[in-house]
């Protein structure tokens, strides 16, 4: 069973690359900002073992996280300030 699980994650692997794998990294530091058990510095970390390994371009990689998560607060912002404080802390 650990033959197939680590087959299966190395095909996984090759199959991050180009935009594809970008997009995907984006939207994953998206939702960390909106779902916070979402794991996004392990989704950076990842990014960045890509990055060494060739499948990704460095740039790429921080320009996709940086948007990603950028967006994901501002959409948490744009909530919050609609929403109004007292929708936060209400008793």
């Amino acid at each position: 069973m650990p033959a197939v699980m680590e087959q299966f994650f190395l095909r996984l692997v090759d199959s991050f690359s180009g935009a594809p794998g970008y997009l995907l990294l984006g939207f994953c530091a998206f939702l960390e900002n909106i779902l916070p058990p979402v794991p996004g510095d392990t989704v950076t970390v990842f990014g960045g073992y890509l990055a060494a390994t060739g499948r990704l371009r460095f740039p790429g990689v921080v320009a996709a996280t940086t948007i990603g998560s950028f967006a994901g607060f501002m959409c948490m912002f744009c909530a919050g300030r609609s929403l109004g404080r007292d929708f936060f802390f209400a008793r």
